[in-house]
């Protein structure tokens, strides 16, 4: 984070705080400035740090697969969740997961909907609740990126 995002974030805090009385004020503001400098970068930002899966405007789907090298089909469902949230801000379908399989060149689980149920039971993956061109979709919950950066390694 550059020091134009802290004073961005700071300057956000005060104004949120600014109806506060006295000596509360002071207290609430170093709570929600600490709390806006922890929140999760927007997905139209690319993600910088080395341990989150950082994905570049002109990365390809098999490409960013590649590089992180999952090593069971729920990481990868969850990296493909990833990839759309992040490079094209929209949730994913089954087919887009299963259409990952074939760009990536990699075999397809025999049952691909267990696998993206596996990953919402874990609390990776929760199901979009607008339908995308008719169908069902899901999108990456923060405890899913969470996992990412924690478990599946980087190139």
């Amino acid at each position: 984070m550059n020091k134009e995002e802290v004073t961005e974030r700071f300057a956000k805090a005060k104004e949120l705080v600014s109806e506060i009385e006295e000596p509360y004020q002071s207290l609430a503001l170093g709570i929600v400035f600490r709390w806006l400098l922890e929140q999760v970068r927007s997905p139209a930002q690319p993600v910088g740090t080395a341990a989150e899966p950082a994905i570049s405007p002109s990365m390809a789907l098999n490409e960013f697969l590649a590089s992180r090298k999952p090593m069971s089909h729920g990481d990868r469902v969850l990296l493909v969740a990833y990839y759309y949230r992040q490079s094209k801000n929209e949730p994913v379908t089954r087919a887009e997961v299963d259409e990952a399989y074939t760009i990536a060149r990699t075999p397809r689980p025999q049952n691909l909907s267990d696998i993206i149920g596996k990953c919402v039971s874990k609390g990776y993956l929760t199901e979009y609740l607008a339908r995308k061109e008719g169908k069902r979709a899901w999108q990456i919950t923060q405890m899913g990126e969470k996992y990412l950066q924690e478990e599946v390694a980087n190139a």
